[in-house]
């Protein structure tokens, strides 16, 4: 996985596209200012699977996944997340809650 947000993104979205990105929670703040109709999705799991997932990755040492697991980055004020989806499901389910979740905050402007 590869954070950032496409440079032609901007000119996407002043189009009227809907554009998803995988973004770090620490960008999402500037994000809101940058983009003000943002919709924020957290896709989170139990920490203990989180862990799980990243170790089979095998792109982390134990202890950056250990470090990652226990570092928090709080969600309030311009970064809260506008709808939660729970990954800790087969992947099928979360995909499934998570394209519910953005048919949901597209339709109405907010999760439902």
């Amino acid at each position: 996985l590869y954070y950032g947000i496409p440079s032609d993104t901007g000119a996407a979205v002043r189009s009227g596209s809907i554009v998803v990105v995988n973004c770090s929670r620490r960008i999402i703040p500037e994000a809101r200012q940058r983009y003000p109709d943002a919709k924020v999705v957290l896709v989170d799991c139990p920490p203990e699977l989180r862990a799980e997932r990243l170790a089979l990755r095998g792109r982390e040492s134990r202890e950056d996944i250990e470090s990652r697991i226990t570092r928090t980055v709080e969600l309030s004020g311009s970064a809260f997340a506008d709808a939660i989806v729970q990954n800790d499901g087969p992947p099928e389910k979360g995909i499934a809650t998570f394209v519910a979740t953005l048919r949901r905050l597209t339709a109405t402007g907010r999760a439902g």
